[in-house]
């Protein structure tokens, strides 16, 4: 029993021994097993979890084009299919689309503004567009208060934003992130730092950024440049997706039952909430590109003789020195934002010019493109132009590669992706606004162009090229260059761009283009100006319209351009300044098939004189000598409106008819009935002054076709012959038997001036009819000097150096009288009236009040430019009359003219140019008048501001001589210096009806206005002007002529193209729904380099008679440099006053050239004086007062002409715009899933999950290619003006970036 006990036992033992181990064996298995199993679900569940993760966040990424679909959707609906009825403009956040209905709620009885058609959001909101129903061109847009209670109610929502979980979303809320090499925390945020309000580095903050912090809850301003706790909300409401794809938007709820929809976009549980996305867009044209700006000092024409005016002729910019071209786009500055990176890049523009250069030269190493040298921002002065060494290097692809410049190296100062963080909101590499008018169609281009495509530089070509889209030119051709003087061109030509037989593009333009655009019928319609209504030919009526179209397109012609000597093939298009100089730098005036006529650069006549000088005598019983013998001649006094290089000389023809019937008692004085004088000798031989209005009166004296041997010696003069015009002097009578007699009676008579061209076929520029009074005069006397000297014979008089004609043609001893332009008529003195009449009616010209007066002898006017300060012809006048020059040698120039401002005496080196007589320049309402400041030292006068076409080769003799001039080598050629925009043509009157209408009256001294201070308003800043202020400011208003040109920038690369250019800065930066930040910082890098001149009485001579000794450095325009600063700069954070004053009625700038309706706040420049008189400039409410102090009254800053009211806007309109063709959509999207314990119906945040979030940004860029056939459609012909560009436009990512820092 022990043994099987035994057995059994152990057997037991092994067997339950062998079935543990395989109990702990099967055991483990399963663990492993279960383990590898758990282990596999395990993975399996994280790579479902990480599968869908990554499905939602592909989902969430693909989810994102929706908001930048949304936007081009927005963008396209708002700016395409507008047809010439509507216009739109542009800002962050929003579009605006005007029609042509006026609201009759705003302006006044003289100007209204448009309704508005529709509101399009660039943000994320229930309702996307807001519009009136039926809401059409015409009829039922909205009204000033219904857009602006629009806005608010977006604004004020915001108030409320974080009360709703889910309805709202801060697209710039921040993330954090940790700073590389550290472990410190920072925070990024997506769209807009709000520490920019702080600086770094002993800088300053970025110009023009403030937060409202009490606006938008959540908002935090930051206690210093590092504070992570600071906040800048940017709320907009989030659209949610249903599974569907549809679109619906919470319209209400509460945090506990969540978010509400309308029954028709209600989700479901088979329609559930999947997505939601937000979006706000940014107008990157509000920003200041990278690629385009600089840092400029300003630069302007010098319009007086101060040390600031001096160095702008000693120091001109050369070539390729952009920053100081004005108008151009490298003239924005870029330290606005740049200060507040660090010390080293502030820029004090009251500095020394070592110090300023050592500030502006980094800047230029950021630009890829614009180039250090030349002047140095205005420093030193140059000779050649500046090699643009970097002209292939790439543009900034996007702002993160602005830690590097040009050479791929660091930047100098070094930037860090911090300062790149903080400029992001202010800075861009992709800006760029389209160049078509309101009326959707193609601006005319600024640059003439010769009709014969071998006759165009390289400059010319590339202008050509963005000036054509279909196929077609949109500028002006020239028929004809200068060859020779038997090839003059059509410079010389009346009718050569304008006249029958001219280029039938211009036609095109002239007729089918800017007549409509003006207000002329095509295809049987009108068209009123897209946001503002009304037309020019409403306003002006079409004979008017007309004029002042071909005085455009006339001054266009011949003033821009004028020749090329810089660059192959060189061509003239005015006669050249070599060889004899015939016609130098001249034209005749461009004359319309419809009768209205440009001014062209060409002499009218504004006084005729008779001299009766004594040709023999004999001796008296006493020993005494009595005249027996005189002879007559006639002298005409030629002016033209114009002032300023290049110099020019006229080659003219003088036709008198009517002379044949002066007599002198019964004897009639043998004058030819029908009589003609050539004159084209070069003005600089025979006296000078060719770069002044008084331009080439002793050109009568010496013969036609001289050289300047000849012409400068005393040889060349011409002789008494009839019939020779070139070499004989015809307006003289025969010799009159006055033996016995003391007096004598002369009949007068009336007569005909005809001015014609002098080089190709005569054509008759003007014909005016005058009337001498018949009067009793003294028989002349015969003195000893003159009859020693052979000036007893007319003859001899003309044989003399040039310089001896002031003492040679009128002597002591003659008896003159003449007849001359009137104050007291119509025209009130404005001598631009005369230059643009066909014919100049007798009731134009007066005689002095003394004409009549046997005791006077000489009573004579005529003027010559180069002689302002020594005096005039003839020996001075032994009573007030004439006067006396400063050293009694000469008859005073002062007595030749009246005074453009009343109350003013001018210094003796500036009279203006204008009649005698006149006491102040005043409109046809009786209020201050329009004038221009004359270039350099030349007199003030009614010029109509020819382009600048000073140059290094003459140097500052450009604008300080008043005749040198140098053709220009190349070192200082520029398209872009010579004309910016299309305020060059401000100077030019609107109020000639009709150029061969001598019936209709004219309104005198009122040119286009483009500016909100003429001399002529009294109207506050805080209110609108009326017509009484200026007519400018009617309805609709002058500036809208600017958007009808643009003048491409096609240096130093082609920076405007395919009918748009990029760099220019929105003027309407206020951003919806977002009014807590305010970013005009752009306007303070447009303006930071605008600068503009203030002339007050005392610098002109003064308010009393002992003005005219007011010199030795008193006076603006003297020999001696003025020691007062005439220039100011602006004072931004004042001029916005103007830009919130608009905003805050709920309207925006609906074209860039409403600039011109806001005043620009002066600031003195620092550390310079100003003259005791020049009031210190105030605030924007007290502007006007400021500018003009009392009507009438002399007591402000009269002296400043209309030229220099306008200059600043000249440098700023160019470079500003109201509509962009780049946006920057910012998004935030979300993937969603619903918690099934929830109502279907609702979103409750917090229950309901977010699965993934997609934040970013897309630029985008709207664009139109000038090659596109469909363009050749859109033509330009008499029937095809309502045919629009708008529906043309395409558009491209131009970049796309993550926020995921």
């Amino acid at each position: 029993m022990k043994s099987y006990f035994m057995i059994h036992f152990h057997l037991r033992t092994r067997l339950h021994t062998q079935s543990g181990v395989a109990l702990v064996l099967v055991l483990g298995t399963i663990v492993v097993v279960s383990m590898l199993v758990l282990s596999l679900l395990a993975l399996s569940r994280t790579e479902q979890r990480s599968s869908a993760a990554f499905s939602d966040m592909t989902d969430a990424r693909i989810l994102s084009e929706l908001p930048v679909n949304l936007a081009i959707a927005q963008i396209r609906r708002a700016t395409e299919q507008n047809g010439v009825e509507r216009s739109w403009s542009s800002q962050p956040g929003m579009l605006r689309v005007f029609g042509t209905e006026a609201d009759a709620t705003v302006g006044n009885t003289d100007y209204s503004r448009s309704k508005t058609i529709a509101l399009y959001k660039l943000y994320s909101d229930e309702q996307m567009v807001v519009t009136n129903k039926g809401a059409t061109a015409t009829k039922e847009g909205m009204t000033a208060a219904q857009v602006k209670t629009a806005l608010d109610a977006d604004v004020s929502a915001l108030k409320d934003w974080q009360k709703v979980p889910g309805m709202y979303v801060d697209v710039n809320e921040p993330a954090p992130v940790v700073v590389a090499g550290s472990d410190k925390v920072e925070t990024a945020f997506p769209i807009s730092d709000p520490r920019a309000t702080f600086a770094r580095n002993g800088g300053k903050a970025v110009d023009g950024f403030a937060i409202d912090e009490s606006a938008v809850p959540g908002t935090k301003i930051p206690s210093d440049e590092t504070d992570r706790e600071a906040r800048l909300p940017m709320p907009v409401k989030w659209l949610y997706v249903l599974a569907d794809g549809k679109l619906v938007a919470p319209v209400g709820g509460n945090a506990e039952q969540g978010l509400e929809f309308l029954p028709a976009d209600k989700p479901t549980a088979q329609n559930p909430i999947t997505g939601r996305l937000a979006f706000w867009t940014d107008d990157e044209s509000c920003k200041i590109n990278i690629n385009t700006a600089s840092e400029s000092r300003p630069w302007d024409v010098p319009r007086s003789y101060t040390a600031t005016e001096n160095n702008y002729a000693v120091k001109q910019p050369v070539q390729n020195e952009f920053a100081r071209y004005a108008g151009h786009p490298a003239q924005t500055c870029l330290s606005p934002v740049f200060q507040a990176f660090g010390s080293s890049w502030l820029v004090d523009p009251g500095a020394s010019d070592t110090a300023l250069a050592e500030a502006l030269e980094p800047y230029f190493k950021i630009s890829p493109r614009i180039a250090w040298g030349g002047s140095k921002g205005g420093t030193e002065a140059a000779t050649t132009a500046i090699s643009l060494t970097g002209k292939d290097a790439r543009l900034y692809a996007n702002l993160d590669e602005l830690v590097f410049d040009r050479d791929r190296k660091l930047q100098d100062p070094p930037l860090t992706h911090a300062d790149i963080a903080l400029g992001r909101f202010f800075l861009t590499a992709h800006s760029r606004a389209p160049e078509l008018t309101m009326f959707n169609k193609p601006r005319v281009m600024l640059w003439p162009m010769s009709l014969n495509t071998s006759q165009r530089n390289a400059m010319d070509k590339l202008l050509a090229f963005l000036g054509t889209a279909g196929g077609r030119p949109w500028y002006f051709h020239r028929q004809s260059n200068f060859k020779s003087t038997t090839e003059p061109g059509s410079s010389q030509n009346v009718k050569g761009e304008l006249g029958d037989g001219c280029p039938g593009r211009n036609t095109d333009m002239y007729t089918g283009m800017l007549q409509p655009y003006t207000g002329a019928k095509s295809a049987n319609r009108t068209y009123p100006v897209p946001g503002f209504g009304s037309t020019f030919e409403i306003k002006w009526g079409a004979d008017r319209r007309n004029q002042v179209l071909t005085e455009m397109v006339d001054l266009l012609r011949w003033s821009v351009n004028s020749y090329s000597t810089a660059m192959e093939p060189k061509y003239y298009f005015l006669p050249q300044r070599t060889g004899k100089y015939l016609g130098e730098s001249s034209a005749v005036p461009a004359v319309s098939t419809n009768g209205s006529r440009g001014f062209g650069r060409f002499p009218t006549v504004t006084e005729v004189a008779i001299v009766f000088a004594a040709s023999a005598t004999q001796n008296k019983p006493d020993g005494t000598k009595a005249t027996s013998e005189m002879q007559a001649f006639v002298i005409v006094e030629p002016f033209s409106p114009t002032s300023g290089p290049p110099s020019w000389s006229p080659d003219v023809r003088y036709r008198i008819t009517g002379l044949q019937g002066f007599q002198a008692g019964s004897d009639n004085l043998g004058f030819p009935s029908d009589a003609t004088l050539h004159a084209n000798v070069a003005v600089g031989w025979v006296g000078g002054g060719h770069s002044t209005p008084f331009n080439g009166l002793t050109q009568q004296f010496k013969q036609a076709n001289i050289d300047s041997a000849t012409g400068n010696g005393k040889s060349g003069g011409r002789t008494l012959v009839q019939g020779d015009p070139e070499k004989g002097f015809p307006f003289y009578s025969k010799k009159i038997n006055v033996t016995g007699k003391t007096d004598f009676q002369f009949s007068g008579g009336t007569i005909t001036v005809e001015v014609q061209n002098g080089l190709g076929a005569a054509q008759t520029v003007q014909k005016l009819t005058l009337t001498f009074p018949p009067v009793k005069l003294k028989v002349p006397r015969l003195t000893d000097d003159s009859l020693n000297k052979g000036f007893n014979d007319i003859a001899g008089r003309f044989n003399v150096a040039p310089g001896d004609f002031m003492t040679s043609i009128i002597r002591d001893g003659d008896i003159t009288r003449s007849v001359e332009i009137g104050v007291d008529n119509v025209i009130k003195g404005d001598l631009r009236m005369v230059s643009l009449m066909k014919e100049v009616p007798e009731t134009w010209f007066t005689t002095h009040p003394q004409y009549a007066s046997l005791d006077v002898e000489r009573l004579h006017f005529l003027r010559m430019g180069n002689h302002t300060y020594g005096g005039q012809f003839g020996p001075p006048g032994s009573d007030a009359t004439i006067g006396k020059n400063y050293n009694n040698s000469r008859a005073d120039t002062h007595k030749t003219a009246g005074t453009l401002v009343k109350g003013v005496t001018y210094y003796r080196d500036c009279p203006p140019a204008v009649p005698r007589g006149l006491d102040g320049a005043m409109n046809a309402d009786g209020r201050p008048g329009d004038f221009d400041n004359g270039t350099g030292k030349i007199e003030d006068g009614p010029y109509i501001n020819k382009a600048d076409e000073g140059n290094l080769a003459t140097g500052a003799n450009s604008y300080f001589s008043r005749g040198s001039f140098n053709v220009e080598t190349g070192a200082s050629y520029s398209p872009n210096r010579q004309i910016a925009s299309a305020v060059a043509f401000g100077s030019l009157p609107t109020g000639m009806y009709k150029a061969s209408d001598t019936a209709t009256a004219v309104r005198p001294w009122q040119t286009l206005l483009f500016c909100p201070n003429p001399a002529s308003r009294s109207t506050s800043s805080t209110s609108e002007p009326n017509k009484l202020d200026h007519e400018g400011f009617k309805s609709p208003r002058d500036h809208l002529i600017l958007d009808l040109f643009w003048m491409p920038v096609v240096e130093p690369y082609a920076i405007s193209e395919a009918f748009s250019t990029a760099g220019k800065i929105n003027i309407n930066y206020e951003m919806m729904p977002f009014r807590h930040i305010e970013r005009s910082t752009g306007l303070y890098g447009a303006m930071k380099s605008t600068i503009f001149a203030a002339i007050t009485p005392n610098s002109a001579g003064g308010k009393t008679s002992a003005g005219y000794n007011n010199g030795s450095g008193k006076n603006y325009k003297e020999g001696t440099i003025h020691n007062k600063e005439l220039r100011y700069l602006v004072n931004v954070k004042e001029t916005l006053k103007g830009f919130k004053r608009r905003f805050g009625q709920g309207d925006v700038f609906r074209s860039a050239s409403e600039i011109c309706e806001i005043f620009l706040v002066p600031q003195r420049i620092p550390g310079k004086t100003y003259n005791d008189d020049a009031k210190v400039p105030g605030t924007y409410e007290d502007i006007v007062q400021w500018w003009n102090g009392n009507l009438n009254q002399a007591d402000a800053f009269e002296i400043t002409g209309d030229n220099s009211r306008e200059a600043p806007y000249g440098q700023l309109y160019p470079r500003l715009t109201t509509k962009s063709n780049t946006y920057t959509v910012h998004y935030r999207v979300q993937m969603l899933r619903k918690a099934r314990s929830t109502d279907a119906s609702r979103w409750i945040e917090g229950k309901d999950s977010v699965q993934s979030e997609y934040r970013g940004s897309t630029t985008l860029e709207r664009y139109m290619d000038p090659n596109d056939k469909e363009l050749v459609n859109v033509g330009q012909g008499y029937g095809d003006f309502p045919k629009t560009w708008d529906q043309h436009y395409r558009f491209r990512v131009v970049e796309r970036k993550q926020f995921a820092p």
